[in-house]
């Protein structure tokens, strides 16, 4: 998932389950062993750091042997061939990793690409958005192909959905899935296939709204623009049939806050109280894994106010402390194999280098290297497939190409 610097000073990671799930999607997996098997191109790479801007270390899923020990580049690095943003990655049920991102060797289109293995390729002929100056994209998987929510400057700066037929992009619905001005989408599926978005609503006074698109037409998912207040963020993630949705939210007397709301069939409802955060936010993310939201969120006025909460049936729990490592920062969250794992600006270093860490139960420790992606990245975006967890970015250190790392869990 995936922000746009417009708001805040960005720094950025990755992470939704069921169909449009970042995480990998088995479900004859059983015992927490994934037993999907995909090729590994490159059985003697060691490298631990990438350093090199012509690095071509290949890692790729076996779901057998583990994974890289620290992180490691997949593929090449930039291999947008050119400066990129709003880079957003995903994973489909073979391994196999896609990135979204704008293209400035394009107008600003959206392109996606996947590694296939030994490269990165092009999805499709040619670039996914028909206009130039595209942001916020979210790519998910769906029946095995990829979809992507993004929001197009030209003509009127609406979201649209596209979808992969196998052989080129084709728009869902023939229309934006936004009537007005949008910003922030997100994109979920339900168990039907049907696919919604949720986005920043400048039609209904900024609000949020969800829209669902039923084989014909898209309509909004209950009453448009729901929020109390005007929505920043927003991140929508299904428990089956049942549709979540997390946003910042802000008015005239109040800092930007967390919200989570829950659609219950006919109206949205709050999940906890309106404005989760003690102080103000600058970033979220969410994911419902096992029937529970989780929500990450980063402080912009304290550290203390930068965490991963989880809705327990009845009320809200913070898992544990990130320690003084976050602030006012771009957040990704993804759960994998019931592992909640979070991606982050990292303030304590002295350049802001992202970093990773994940939640073992009682306490946060580090995956890796502190310096996940190896620079003072930007745009990051995680996701998890079997023994591999991916992290990807703009190489901000180098040509701010878009590059891919993982590492084995």
């Amino acid at each position: 998932m995936r922000l746009h610097p417009a708001l805040l000073l960005i720094a950025f990671l990755i992470g939704c389950p069921a169909a449009d799930d970042k995480t990998d999607t088995d479900t004859t997996d059983t015992d927490g062993a994934d037993t999907d098997v995909a090729a590994d191109t490159d059985a003697n790479d060691t490298d631990a750091a990438d350093t090199d801007a012509a690095d071509t270390d290949v890692v790729v899923d076996t779901d057998g042997p583990p994974g890289p020990a620290d992180w490691a580049v997949v593929g090449t690095r930039e291999f947008s061939g050119g400066a990129a943003s709003d880079v957003d990655i995903v994973t489909d049920d073979a391994g196999t990793v896609y990135a979204a991102f704008k293209d400035t060797n394009d107008a600003g289109k959206t392109a996606v690409m996947r590694f296939d293995g030994a490269a990165w390729v092009r999805v499709g002929p040619a670039a996914v958005s028909e206009y130039g100056s595209t942001s916020y994209h979210d790519i998910v998987i769906h029946d095995g192909q990829p979809w992507v929510a993004y929001r197009q400057n030209v003509p009127a700066n609406q979201v649209y959905v596209q979808r992969f037929d196998g052989t080129d992009w084709v728009l869902v619905g023939g229309v934006a899935a936004s009537p007005g001005e949008a910003a922030f989408p997100s994109l979920a599926f339900d168990t039907a296939g049907n696919p919604h978005v949720a986005f920043r609503d400048y039609a209904h006074d900024s609000k949020t709204t969800v829209m669902k698109y039923d084989g014909t037409t898209w309509a909004p998912l209950g009453a448009a623009g729901f929020s109390a207040d005007i929505a920043y963020i927003q991140r929508l993630s299904f428990d089956g049939d049942t549709p979540y949705v997390a946003f910042g939210t802000s008015n005239a007397t109040t800092t930007t806050n967390v919200s989570v709301e829950r659609f219950d069939g006919t109206n949205w409802n709050l999940l906890g109280a309106d404005g989760l955060s003690a102080t103000s936010v600058g970033y979220l993310d969410m994911e419902v894994s096992g029937g529970k939201p989780y929500v990450f969120y980063g402080g912009k006025t304290s550290t203390d106010d930068t965490k991963v909460i989880r809705w327990d049936g009845s009320s809200w729990t913070t898992l544990g402390s990130l320690g003084a490592h976050s602030l006012d920062s771009q957040v990704s969250l993804v759960v994998h194999r019931s592992v909640p794992y979070v991606a982050f600006k990292n303030w304590s270093h002295a350049t802001f280098e992202p970093s990773v860490m994940a939640w073992d139960g009682s306490s946060w420790s580090f995956v890796g290297n502190e310096n996940s992606s190896g620079g003072n990245d930007d745009y990051l975006s995680l996701t998890a497939h079997g023994n591999l967890l991916y992290l990807g970015i703009r190489d901000q250190g180098r040509n701010k190409g878009a590059t891919v790392v993982n590492i084995g869990l």
